[in-house]
């Protein structure tokens, strides 16, 4: 066995081993984003995905503290100028797409409840960055605005394996630049996540 192959194996071993340790202070998650509320964001923007990370520093009286950043991807269709052709054509280089990058950074505690060793519900607190790409396809000229924010995280996951988690958490944000994108409407932004994540 040549030494490459030794190397390899060697390496997933140790892999497998750190996937599986009980132990375990990182998590990966991949989440569903939706968008709910009667504002701007909730009304026009479509989730498309969320991914997440987690890091538990340290455990306090059955409570882990860490840090964590989610990053969600959203979308808005809009359209710039609406043509009156006949039988409602709509002619596709008026369209303006506008996708969002939602990034949240913060801390967090995590209880681990000995009755319920599965389930572990969590909260945070944190940052928030909403970036707003406009790209046209017209003669309009592209645009990006950067909105920021307070980000409270409340939530829970299960532990279906030792491993692999299901979990629910909700995102309340409270944007500063309030009249910058939309001033006739909230700009306060609810995001309800459902998603699976991995202990590593």
């Amino acid at each position: 066995m040549s030494c490459i192959n030794k190397c390899i194996i060697a390496s997933l071993f140790l892999m497998t081993q750190f996937l599986f340790s009980q132990d375990s202070k990182f998590s990966v998650e991949a989440n569903f984003p939706i968008a709910v509320g009667s504002g701007f964001f909730g009304e026009d923007f479509s989730g498309i995905a969320d991914i997440g990370v987690k890091y538990r520093i340290v455990n306090v009286s059955n409570i882990n503290l860490g840090v964590s950043v989610n990053g969600s991807y959203f979308k808005k269709k809009v359209q710039l100028y609406l043509p009156s052709y006949p039988d409602d054509f709509q002619d596709p280089y008026a369209a303006a797409e506008i996708n969002n990058f939602t990034i949240l950074p913060r801390v967090f505690a995590e209880l681990n409840i000995e009755s319920l060793p599965k389930f572990r519900p969590f909260m945070g607190l944190g940052y928030s960055f909403l970036v707003f790409n406009a790209a046209s396809h017209s003669s309009q000229a592209s645009s990006s605005v950067t909105l920021k924010g307070l980000n409270g995280n409340v939530g829970a996951y299960y532990l279906l394996t030792k491993s692999l988690f299901a979990q629910f958490q909700y995102d309340y944000i409270t944007l500063f630049d309030v009249n910058v994108l939309s001033p006739s409407q909230t700009t306060n932004v609810s995001i309800i996540k459902l998603g699976l994540g991995i202990m590593l």
